[in-house]
């Protein structure tokens, strides 16, 4: 009989608290147009729980009213709120849009060549990426990718972590390829040895978002690699440092860079020297590549 009475208790038990999870339905809207967003993603902060809006807008979670969600899609600002106490709730976005004075990629104020207030910053055309205030000298938002670790010192060992602000240059990546491929140049040397071949470059960022310790891997020598360094030593103090929670970690990163001397102007090929790379390389953020070509004569 106490048996019977037990396994009761727990049905009992077990149904009140089934009946006690707060389920909320949520719906994303454009702000203007009230139309549904189709592809948003809402994510739990400080949790690793992310679930995308259906076809409708809509979605659903399993919440309670003291938790903050990160609700974003690609063309729309991001918006953070406390999960409402309402079963049902929805959320308008406004879509970003760039006035005639800004660029793709950054749109801010600059007075006596210093950034100044709120600048947003787009690694692609319509997507914010980074907005940052310069007046109180703090990062507002980095939009963050739920899916991938970064390589983060630890106990002086580099391993994979979650975190809450990633390593990142600090503005958009567009315009710091745009700026890379402007600055660089090919070295004389490489070009009448015929150099053709990739090197990488690796390097830290400590807890003060500075650039240090550049390490040239597998160099293809003629100045090159001394190149690639100059180069990033011009972004030496423009990143974001890695960070969960109040803790702040140094990150590293590796970037590849390839030299390649394409067919002489009078359309004959040149006799390049391959350098092939198949070695593994050290755990690392890996950057996009850095191609640098050159033809004709100096």
């Amino acid at each position: 009989m106490n048996k019977i009475l037990l396994i009761l208790l727990l049905i009992i038990v077990g149904f009140n608290k089934l009946q006690s999870q707060d389920i909320k339905i949520g719906r994303v809207v454009d702000f203007e147009t009230k139309k549904p967003i189709k592809v948003a993603s809402i994510h739990v902060v400080g949790t690793s729980v992310t679930v995308n809006t259906n076809a409708l807008g809509y979605f659903q979670l399993e919440l309670d009213s003291t938790k903050w969600i990160l609700i974003e899609s690609d063309e729309y600002e991001p918006v953070k709120i406390k999960v409402p106490t309402s079963k049902g709730f929805q959320i308008g976005l406004n879509r970003i849009i760039l006035d005639k004075n800004s660029t793709r990629y950054e749109k801010g104020e600059v007075k006596g060549n210093k950034k100044i207030g709120i600048w947003d910053y787009y690694d692609k055309p319509g997507i914010l990426s980074m907005r940052v205030d310069y007046d109180a000298g703090q990062i507002l938002y980095i939009k963050n990718d739920y899916q991938i670790k970064y390589p983060v010192e630890i106990d002086g060992v580099y391993i994979e972590s979650d975190l809450d602000f990633q390593p990142r240059y600090h503005g958009s990546w567009a315009e710091f390829y745009r700026s890379m491929n402007q600055n660089i140049t090919f070295p004389k040397q490489a070009f009448r040895a015929k150099v053709d071949g990739t090197l990488y470059v690796m390097f830290e960022v400590d807890t003060l978002g500075h650039a240090d310790n550049f390490t040239i891997i597998h160099n293809i020598e003629k100045n090159c690699g001394e190149e690639a360094i100059r180069l990033l030593k011009l972004f030496q103090d423009r990143w974001v440092v890695a960070k969960k929670g109040e803790m702040k970690f140094k990150s590293r990163y590796i970037m590849p860079f390839t030299f390649r001397v394409i067919k002489d102007s009078d359309g004959s090929s040149s006799n390049h020297r391959k350098v092939s790379v198949m070695a593994d390389l050290p755990v690392a953020t890996m950057l996009y590549e850095v191609v640098v070509e050159a033809s004709g004569a100096f």
